[in-house]
Protein backbone atom coordinates (compact mmCIF):
# COMPACT_ATOMS: atom_id res chain seq x y z
CA UNK A 1 0.00 0.00 0.00
CA UNK A 2 1.13 3.42 -0.80
CA UNK A 3 -0.73 4.97 2.07
CA UNK A 4 -0.92 4.38 5.82
CA UNK A 5 -4.40 2.63 6.57
CA UNK A 6 -6.25 5.22 9.20
CA UNK A 7 -8.26 3.22 11.65
CA UNK A 8 -8.77 5.17 14.61
CA UNK A 9 -12.51 5.82 13.84
CA UNK A 10 -13.26 2.66 14.28
CA UNK A 11 -13.09 2.86 17.82
CA UNK A 12 -15.28 6.25 17.27
CA UNK A 13 -18.69 5.69 19.96
CA UNK A 14 -20.89 7.62 17.78
CA UNK A 15 -21.67 6.46 14.52
CA UNK A 16 -23.36 9.24 13.20
CA UNK A 17 -20.16 11.34 14.13
CA UNK A 18 -18.45 13.44 11.46
CA UNK A 19 -15.28 11.63 12.33
CA UNK A 20 -17.10 8.02 11.55
CA UNK A 21 -18.96 8.94 8.64
CA UNK A 22 -15.49 10.12 7.03
CA UNK A 23 -13.58 7.29 8.04
CA UNK A 24 -16.42 4.70 6.68
CA UNK A 25 -16.38 6.87 3.57
CA UNK A 26 -12.56 6.03 3.58
CA UNK A 27 -12.83 2.70 3.84
CA UNK A 28 -15.46 2.44 0.94
CA UNK A 29 -13.03 4.22 -1.03
CA UNK A 30 -10.01 2.00 0.13
CA UNK A 31 -12.37 -0.74 -0.56
CA UNK A 32 -13.09 -0.01 -4.05
CA UNK A 33 -9.73 0.71 -4.90
CA UNK A 34 -8.46 -2.86 -3.88
CA UNK A 35 -11.95 -4.51 -5.68
CA UNK A 36 -12.06 -2.14 -8.82
CA UNK A 37 -13.93 -4.08 -11.40
CA UNK A 38 -16.31 -5.18 -9.22
CA UNK A 39 -19.53 -4.53 -7.39
CA UNK A 40 -18.77 -5.83 -4.12
CA UNK A 41 -16.25 -6.32 -1.07
CA UNK A 42 -16.35 -8.41 2.40
CA UNK A 43 -18.53 -6.62 4.49
CA UNK A 44 -16.15 -5.78 7.81
CA UNK A 45 -19.21 -5.41 10.31
CA UNK A 46 -19.88 -7.01 13.31
CA UNK A 47 -22.90 -9.06 12.03
CA UNK A 48 -21.00 -10.03 8.78
CA UNK A 49 -17.02 -9.99 9.95
CA UNK A 50 -16.26 -10.72 6.48
CA UNK A 51 -17.86 -13.41 5.60
CA UNK A 52 -20.24 -11.78 3.06
CA UNK A 53 -19.65 -9.99 0.02
CA UNK A 54 -22.09 -7.16 -0.39
CA UNK A 55 -22.44 -4.09 -2.40
CA UNK A 56 -20.38 -0.97 -1.52
CA UNK A 57 -23.14 1.02 -0.50
CA UNK A 58 -25.02 -2.30 1.79
CA UNK A 59 -21.27 -2.75 3.29
CA UNK A 60 -21.73 1.30 4.20
CA UNK A 61 -24.71 1.17 5.63
CA UNK A 62 -23.79 -2.36 7.49
CA UNK A 63 -20.69 -0.85 9.03
CA UNK A 64 -22.69 2.52 10.11
CA UNK A 65 -25.56 0.56 11.20
CA UNK A 66 -23.62 -2.41 12.98
CA UNK A 67 -20.42 -0.91 13.65
CA UNK A 68 -16.84 -1.91 12.29
CA UNK A 69 -15.72 -5.62 13.49
CA UNK A 70 -13.05 -4.25 15.59
CA UNK A 71 -11.36 -7.67 16.19
CA UNK A 72 -10.53 -7.34 12.42
CA UNK A 73 -7.42 -5.12 13.07
CA UNK A 74 -5.38 -6.25 9.63
CA UNK A 75 -7.17 -5.36 7.09
CA UNK A 76 -5.07 -7.69 4.58
CA UNK A 77 -8.59 -8.12 2.26
CA UNK A 78 -8.33 -4.61 1.45
CA UNK A 79 -4.51 -4.49 0.61
CA UNK A 80 -2.84 -4.63 3.88
CA UNK A 81 -0.11 -6.36 4.66
CA UNK A 82 0.30 -8.53 7.52
CA UNK A 83 4.12 -7.59 9.04
CA UNK A 84 6.22 -10.61 9.67
CA UNK A 85 7.95 -9.81 12.27
CA UNK A 86 5.66 -7.85 15.72
CA UNK A 87 6.44 -4.74 15.90
CA UNK A 88 8.44 -3.54 19.16
CA UNK A 89 9.01 -0.04 20.29
CA UNK A 90 12.61 0.30 21.01
CA UNK A 91 13.75 3.04 24.19
CA UNK A 92 16.76 4.46 23.22
CA UNK A 93 18.94 4.77 26.90
CA UNK A 94 22.20 6.55 26.22
CA UNK A 95 23.84 5.10 29.34
CA UNK A 96 23.02 1.42 28.12
CA UNK A 97 26.42 0.29 27.52
CA UNK A 98 27.48 1.22 31.11
CA UNK A 99 25.13 -0.88 32.52
CA UNK A 100 26.16 -4.38 33.79
CA UNK A 101 23.86 -5.96 31.25
CA UNK A 102 23.33 -4.27 27.26
CA UNK A 103 20.18 -4.92 26.14
CA UNK A 104 22.13 -7.33 23.82
CA UNK A 105 23.52 -9.16 26.46
CA UNK A 106 20.59 -9.36 28.42
CA UNK A 107 18.64 -10.86 25.48
CA UNK A 108 21.50 -13.64 25.22
CA UNK A 109 22.12 -14.29 28.71
CA UNK A 110 17.97 -14.39 28.78
CA UNK A 111 18.20 -17.06 25.97
CA UNK A 112 21.71 -18.95 27.86
CA UNK A 113 23.82 -17.52 25.51
CA UNK A 114 26.28 -17.06 28.03
CA UNK A 115 26.06 -20.14 30.27
CA UNK A 116 29.38 -20.96 31.67
CA UNK A 117 30.82 -18.17 30.53
CA UNK A 118 31.91 -14.66 31.77
CA UNK A 119 29.32 -13.12 32.43
CA UNK A 120 27.46 -16.38 33.05
CA UNK A 121 23.57 -14.94 34.52
CA UNK A 122 24.15 -17.13 37.47
CA UNK A 123 27.03 -15.82 38.79
CA UNK A 124 28.98 -19.28 38.41
CA UNK A 125 32.12 -20.26 37.39
CA UNK A 126 30.53 -22.45 34.54
CA UNK A 127 30.19 -25.39 36.53
CA UNK A 128 26.64 -25.15 37.70
CA UNK A 129 24.17 -27.75 35.11
CA UNK A 130 22.10 -25.68 33.30
CA UNK A 131 18.14 -25.28 34.08
CA UNK A 132 17.18 -26.71 30.80
CA UNK A 133 16.51 -30.43 30.21
CA UNK A 134 18.13 -32.13 27.23
CA UNK A 135 15.48 -33.25 24.90
CA UNK A 136 14.60 -37.22 24.84
CA UNK A 137 15.93 -38.77 21.78
CA UNK A 138 14.25 -42.08 21.04
CA UNK A 139 16.76 -44.55 20.65
CA UNK A 140 16.41 -46.34 16.93
CA UNK A 141 15.69 -49.05 16.61
CA UNK A 142 17.90 -52.25 15.65
CA UNK A 143 15.41 -55.24 16.35
CA UNK A 144 17.34 -55.84 19.28
CA UNK A 145 14.53 -58.30 20.98
CA UNK A 146 13.30 -59.66 17.48
CA UNK A 147 13.46 -63.18 17.03
CA UNK A 148 14.67 -65.23 14.04
CA UNK A 149 11.61 -67.09 12.28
Amino acid sequence: MSRPIQKDWIHEPNRVSTVYRQGVDDFIDLAKEKYEGYTTCPCPCTTCHNGKRLVFDEVRRHIVQNSFDLTYTVWSLYGEKRSKYHVVDIVEDENIEDRELGLGNYVDASYGVHEGGRGDVHGGDGGQTSDFERPFVLEPYLGKNCRAS
